[in-house]
């Protein structure tokens, strides 16, 4: 039973949030908001949130006609607390100019704004910032992070009732049940500079 994770190529039960949609409804409100030049600060590639966060954060990127320039794209070591700021110092010395960044989650949005105050830069003012799972602490912060949400209560039920069926029929077919995510709209995204 895998819970918010998901093995490609293998059969097994999983219960995930649809981190595809997830970051395309981030972009999506980037766009919305004005934004041309989004970058995104990933996970670790190899785990299936980070993989599937970076091809939703594509797809959306290409689905809004704004070129999805690999120089904008950076890759955290894991989703801990400071393993986003050598990927975020690398963006902002080699990445070129971007209004807007997309972090895979909420613990490397908070290395995005680490870096961004190291840098001279403000969080909304000059880069906004996206966070994903909604951490208890995502609107404490400043600024209140703009983030996608969904629920680890539903993951565990969910996965609670997939094992329950597991144990009545030990046959039964492995299955992945996705659930919908949301956006969160907090302080941490305005329009960009030159729009305001």
């Amino acid at each position: 039973m895998l819970v918010n994770r998901r093995v490609a190529d293998a059969a097994a039960f999983a219960v995930t949030p649809d981190d595809r949609r997830g970051a395309a409804l981030a972009v999506e409100h980037l766009v919305e908001l004005g934004h041309r030049r989004i970058a995104h600060l990933g996970g670790p590639p190899e785990l299936s949130p980070a993989a599937d966060r970076r091809l939703g954060f594509g797809a959306a990127i290409s689905a809004a006609g704004v070129d999805d320039n690999p120089s904008l794209v950076a890759w955290a070591e894991t989703f801990a607390e400071d393993a986003g700021i050598a990927p975020m110092h690398t963006l902002l010395n080699y990445g070129g100019r971007f209004t807007a960044i997309v972090a895979a989650n909420d613990m490397l949005a908070l290395d995005c704004f680490d870096a961004l105050r190291a840098a001279g830069l403000s969080c909304p003012s000059d880069v906004s910032v996206i966070g994903f799972n909604d951490m208890p602490f995502a609107e404490r912060i400043q600024p209140p992070l703009t983030t996608i949400r969904h629920s680890p209560y539903e993951m565990g039920r969910q996965a609670a009732e997939l094992l329950l069926e597991q144990l009545a029929d030990p046959a039964a077919l492995p299955r992945t049940v996705v659930l919908s995510p949301t956006l969160v709209r907090r302080a941490s995204t305005s329009a960009p500079p030159r729009a305001r």
